[in-house]
């Protein structure tokens, strides 16, 4: 397992979201943290923390993760766990293994479910990524 987000961390990227679900935008209260039923959420990890994730020692960034609603297997943050795939393709999940710039935590953006994109920043900021529209 790996470096956990510190509580500092999962409040600024709480607060980046304005207390809402990165994906679905759903509001969420911060009391139900963990919670297992609705309205519960958590902090996902971008990058699994399983073997071959970052190390024990890597140091995460609040880039390193999302505030999503429900839990591993529950909400959205269910939805990204079990469709790895789409999860990756979206930005909401990078691959373990994965090496080089492109695959970091910085540099990927991240989707939310109406299209917008973000790319977030170590300190818990989020920019807006413009989308090129082709006339």
């Amino acid at each position: 397992m790996s470096a956990e987000f510190s509580p500092v961390q999962v409040q600024a990227m709480f607060q980046r979201e304005g207390g809402a679900c990165f994906y679905c935008r759903r509001p969420l209260a911060w009391e139900h943290r963990a919670a297992p039923f609705a309205g519960g959420w958590s902090a996902h990890h971008r990058i699994d923390r399983g073997n071959g994730g970052r190390g024990k020692k890597a140091t995460v960034t609040c880039a390193d993760g999302l505030i999503l609603c429900g839990t591993g297997t529950t909400g959205c943050h269910g939805a990204v766990s079990h469709d790895k795939t789409r999860a990756i393709e979206l930005g909401l999940s990078i691959p373990r293994l994965a090496r080089g710039p492109e695959f970091d935590p910085l540099n990927v953006a991240a989707t939310r479910k109406d299209g917008t994109k973000v790319v977030l920043t170590a300190d818990g900021g989020a920019v807006e990524v413009e989308q090129k529209t082709w006339a």
